[in-house]
């Protein structure tokens, strides 16, 4: 992920995708206009390793091109923020690109590459703050504080209504800069994420004011709805898609109308009730608009750029089986299936499991993702499982357990004959042929919706009968595929140490009327 410059909106967007992402990602700097040398080294380094480039910033992705032509042949992506200049370049270029706000799609919409992804933030950063604090203080944020952003007109009304004006960011206009600190307002300039928060907290009103056609955001109304600030904004970049009515005051007067900002502004300000009601609807709004979120819909965009198949999650149950693992999981990446992601779903192990994985992650490109139930004195399989299912971003999923080394064709046997509310299983060459989940595939969606594995029960024993039946009186097919094959390099010797455990199992299946 190539961005513009350290600390801007754009590379805290990318930054947000890196923190909630598994894959291997890279997120690197490179200025749009006078690149240093270093940039320079780092792009050309990692542009040989990766399966995809992923500019941020268009001038960036222009001045890189016109530097290194023939480095641009591997698949490209553009997340295009500028609303103002949609038509100017040839975006035909690029593989997919992606636009922050529904009126940049519609101003896109014949180019069939497009992809609407919306603004989001760090949400953990932005908590709710539940002591509303009624002072007078206006608050605005803005990463370039120049005439284009409106901050002199607020900034002199709030002077004439007598309110303290807050404004935060970094000078891009020196001269506008000096006017707006004129009227009295107070200015805080590269600051943290904590200090940042403690604005919002200390402030009655968020304003927004930008120019039309400029912003195709903003992320500071987000933070400020998350944390419970409330906003008033004019309608520019994605405030339409968020707006709802009754959770932000969207004003209709232009950027430098100081009257109707004196209008609205003071309304506001002496409606309590109103902001209150704001501050609970914004948040309901801004809450879907989480990091987490957008790191998922990019990890299905990179995965549909490099394969033209469907892309399957193998979601390895383990506990404890470190030297075993290892070879599963080169049988998994041996596959003649393609479009594999890895989900290692671990059930607390203590032998170095987790450091493992890390050290594979390491040393291949091959993307494996790694989630843990975090518990070593129960039997959490099905947490474990459930784990690995939410994790994956694949359509269909492969359920194995540590023991069952993939034959070259596993996978593809599987999706060959995998129809939707069937639920397919494999020879593990035992010439056992009766279902077992242990080495099964199935629709990712299919499984969550039919309520994925039973964790309410902590029994060894349970978990195949309980499953097979349930499933069953939802009216899906279990179908055993004799060429999807495994070879068990490691019996399990559970069903001998927990006699007792299966009888108690046993006993509540029967409680259950399976």
């Amino acid at each position: 992920m190539i961005c513009e410059k350290e600390g801007s909106a754009i590379w805290r967007l990318a930054q947000g995708i890196k923190k909630y992402s598994q894959l291997h990602i890279d997120v690197i700097t490179v200025h749009p206009k006078r690149p240093d040398q270093e940039q320079l080294r780092q792009f050309t380094e990692l542009t040989l390793k990766a399966d995809i480039l992923d500019f941020e910033y268009w001038k960036t992705y222009i001045k890189l091109r016109d530097l290194y032509p023939e480095l641009m042949n591997k698949k490209k992506m553009l997340a295009h923020y500028n609303p103002y200049n949609l038509y100017e370049e040839n975006w035909n270029e690029f593989d997919l690109i992606t636009v922050p706000n529904k009126s940049m799609k519609e101003a896109m919409r014949r180019n069939k590459r497009i992809k609407y992804i919306p603004l989001t933030i760090d949400a953990e950063k932005f908590p709710f703050n539940r002591e509303y604090n009624d002072s007078q203080t206006v608050l605005m944020v803005s990463s370039r504080i120049e005439s284009k952003k409106g901050v002199l007109p607020v900034a002199e009304v709030c002077k004439e209504l007598g309110y303290k004006f807050l404004i935060i960011g970094s000078v891009s206009d020196r001269e506008y800069m000096d006017k707006v600190l004129a009227t009295g307002a107070e200015f805080r300039e590269h600051i943290s994420d904590e200090e940042l928060l403690k604005a919002y907290q200390e402030s009655a009103i968020h304003v927004c004011n930008s120019i039309d056609n400029y912003e195709s955001g903003t992320m500071p109304i987000l933070e400020a709805m998350l944390v419970g600030c409330p906003v008033l904004t004019r309608s520019i970049g994605h405030v339409p898609d968020l707006y709802d009515g009754k959770n932000m005051v969207v004003r209709i007067g232009g950027s430098e109308d100081k009257e109707d900002i004196k209008k609205e502004l003071k309304n506001l300000m002496e409606n309590k009730t109103r902001r209150l009601e704001l501050r609970e609807n914004g948040w309901v709004t801004a809450k879907a608009r989480d990091d987490i979120r957008r790191a998922r819909e990019y990890e299905r965009m990179w995965y549909s750029l490099i394969y033209d198949q469907p892309l399957i999650s193998v979601i390895i149950s383990t506990f404890n089986r470190k030297q075993t693992l290892i070879q599963i999981i080169e049988s998994v990446i041996e596959q003649d299936y393609l479009a594999i992601e890895l989900v290692i779903a671990d059930d607390g192990s203590t032998d170095g499991t987790k450091e493992l994985i890390q050290e594979i992650k390491d040393k291949t490109a091959y993307p494996i993702k790694f989630v843990t139930t975090g518990t070593t004195d129960e039997y959490n399989l099905s947490l474990a499982r459930n784990l690995g299912v939410i994790e994956a971003v694949g359509d269909i999923v492969v359920i194995l357990d540590d023991r069952y080394k993939l034959d070259k064709s596993c996978v593809s046997n599987f999706v060959k004959n995998l129809y939707p509310k069937k639920w397919l299983y494999g020879d593990k060459g035992t010439g056992k042929r009766n279902f077992v989940e242990n080495f099964s595939c199935i629709y990712r969606d299919d499984l969550i919706k039919a309520g994925m594995f039973n964790t309410t029960v902590k029994l060894y024993g349970f978990l195949t009968q309980e499953t097979r039946e349930r499933f069953k009186s939802q009216g899906f097919e279990f179908k055993y595929i004799p060429e999807a094959k495994a070879e068990t390099i490691e019996g399990s010797k559970a069903k001998y140490r927990k006699k007792d455990e299966i009888r108690q199992a046993k006993n509540i299946l029967s409680k259950m009327n399976f």
